[in-house]
């Protein structure tokens, strides 16, 4: 009778434990993905967001693909994270006090805007020196 009784429990210990290794198999870290687009709704390949958990120090770095897609996984849940977007020709961003949820993808939209630099250069009226003519004084 003792024999039967050792196994019921062992049996009942397996079933419990069983049951609860899907919990323990959920992700608690964060993901942050988006897209990295244009004023003009047009992809921006090449954008690079860092992102710093602000109490801990740690930064991770993503470059968007060709489709300006980009995506950080196995981030610390909570925050504040300062989120820093750059990419030649557009003016930068500074994202401030963004917290992340654990087991959960955050999505960051990206909307670039041209910097004035680019457009004066795209116009033809950047800040590159002119050449002056030369006027040479005769005998």
């Amino acid at each position: 009778m003792n024999k039967i009784s050792t196994r019921a429990v062992f049996w009942l210990i397996a079933a419990l434990w069983l049951l609860g290794l899907p919990s323990v198999a959920q992700s608690t870290s964060a993901t942050l993905a988006g897209s990295s687009d244009s004023d003009k709704n047009e992809a921006v390949a090449g954008t690079t967001i860092v992102v710093v958990h602000v109490p801990t120090g740690v930064r991770r770095t993503a470059v968007s693909d060709g489709m300006g897609a980009f995506a950080l996984a196995d981030l610390l849940p909570g925050g504040p994270y300062t989120i820093h977007i750059t990419q030649p020709g557009y003016k930068s961003q500074l994202l401030t006090n963004m917290f992340l949820k654990g087991g959960q993808t955050t999505q960051l939209p990206i909307k670039l805007t041209e910097s004035a630099t680019a457009q004066d250069e795209r116009r033809g009226t950047g800040s590159a020196r002119k050449k002056q003519p030369v006027f040479v004084k005769g005998e």
